[in-house]
């Protein structure tokens, strides 16, 4: 934790750290990811630039470290400290597939992608994990979805994974995902049609 002044983290394409982080109060900073970065427990909070070009891993669920706790990252936004919004950056992997469906990542400032984001969801339709974003997206993501559970309808006919309140081009979020093509039960990957 950092109550005021500079703070960088960065982690070199062959680190490893496992931790939870807590940032907040920093003027400048932020986090560069280019090796591994094992998220761990809840609430881990970065307030400043995040640059993940290696693997980031929201760990949780059944894991060892962290029976009880699901991964959260929260990156803050530091307008309220007069600093330019924050940006996340993503051009590696963010992991958010740990066997529980209750990751987030919530940006409150802006996206940049060109990378890849792993997620699940329960396929039943009642829980998935889940992106948030405050602010103006660039670049293009791979989503990668996998499902688990029993399939069955979903109670909305819609699952949200990625919420977005500002404009998003139709390229933004695209998926490799491979989805049953015939059957009772149709999936695909794309905007909310409401």
């Amino acid at each position: 934790e950092q109550l005021g002044g500079n703070l960088n983290l960065t982690n070199s394409a062959t680190g490893v750290i496992d931790a939870a982080i807590y940032m907040e109060g920093a003027q400048s900073g932020g986090v560069t990811n280019q090796g591994t970065l094992n998220l761990w427990y809840d609430d881990s909070s970065v307030q400043g630039d995040f640059n993940n070009s290696g693997t980031l891993n929201f760990m949780g669920g059944g894991d060892t470290y962290s029976a009880a706790s699901l991964a959260v990252l929260k990156f803050a936004d530091r307008e309220d400290s007069g600093v330019l919004p924050s940006t996340f950056t993503n051009t590696g992997l963010v992991n958010m597939a740990n066997g529980s469906t209750d990751s987030l990542l919530a940006i409150e400032g802006d996206y940049v992608g060109g990378g890849a984001i792993n997620m699940e969801y329960l396929n039943e339709g009642s829980a998935a994990d889940q992106v948030e974003i405050g602010g103006v997206l660039s670049g293009t993501t791979t989503v990668r979805v996998t499902g688990t559970g029993a399939v069955k309808l979903f109670d909305d006919n819609f699952l949200s994974l990625i919420s977005v309140e500002g404009d998003v081009a139709d390229d933004s979020f695209v998926s490799d995902a491979i989805f049953p093509t015939t059957g009772l039960v149709l999936m695909n990957f794309g905007r909310n049609p409401n």
